[in-house]
């Protein structure tokens, strides 16, 4: 899915919802839990990572039974699912054969057989 290695992951539910008793947990394919912090606004749980994610790897969020809940008390099921993190692109500059530094001014030129998708470069 080449989510981005800084972002927050965000569930949706069709109405507000609270934490109970449960467990919600974030990790990657080798079963590392990654350290999370939770939070709630209205009817979003949004899980942040302690730290940025690694590129290329799969992750599993799991969010268990009992919890998260209505505000009824009604609880919610266990939801898991799983996305992969972007791949890396590393961006050497030719004219300096160093790195692109941050903020830098990026300039591609294409030739009539370079191809560009939404997801990498290929010459």
């Amino acid at each position: 899915m080449n989510v981005p290695v800084n972002q927050h992951i965000k569930i949706t539910y069709n109405e507000p919802v609270k934490f109970e008793s449960g467990w919600s947990e974030l990790r990657n394919g080798n079963g590392q839990l990654i350290p999370i912090t939770k939070s709630i606004s209205g009817n979003t749980l949004t899980l942040t990572p302690k730290n940025l994610l690694d590129m290329s790897t799969t992750y599993t969020v799991s969010v268990h039974t009992k919890s998260i809940s209505d505000l009824a008390g009604n609880g919610i099921a266990v939801n898991s699912f799983k996305f992969t993190t972007a791949i890396r692109i590393d961006i050497i500059n030719t004219k300096t054969g160093g790195d692109i530094t941050q903020n830098s001014v990026f300039v591609q030129e294409y030739t009539e057989n370079s191809f560009i998708s939404a997801n990498y470069f290929k010459s």
